[in-house]
């Protein structure tokens, strides 16, 4: 919590951006840009099933096309996210097999750099 944040205070804030949330959950049924910023925002708050929705849903509606090259999320993005997620959670082996993925779709590609994130 916040220095000098009350207790109700902090209750109202976090109860007005979960309404936020909501609301944009609904409208975010195929934008990625839209489920990347609601992924990152659940990661922030550690609500990983929720974010782990988010990034699969991209991956399947943007990533998920084989076209990276004209995608704004090509598919790295999506799986380097998860791996995030799964990182975040403690399970190495998923993220491992996340991260594995992100660089094979960059290699793919034709990139052989082997950080997602330096793109």
């Amino acid at each position: 919590k916040a220095a000098g944040v009350r207790d109700e205070d902090a209750e109202e804030m976090i109860a007005a951006l979960e309404e936020k949330l909501n609301d944009m959950e609904e409208s975010t049924l195929g934008d990625p840009w839209q489920l990347s910023d609601l992924g990152e925002v659940y990661l922030e708050l550690k609500d990983y099933g929720r974010a782990r929705d988010c990034f699969e849903k991209g991956l399947l509606i943007q990533g998920g096309s084989g076209d990276d090259e004209e995608s704004d999320y090509p598919s790295y993005y999506w799986h380097e996210k998860l791996g995030d997620v799964y990182t975040s959670q403690g399970d190495t082996d998923l993220a491992k097999e996340r991260y594995s993925l992100a660089k094979e779709s960059l290699r793919s590609q034709g990139n052989n750099n082997d950080d997602p994130a330096t793109m």
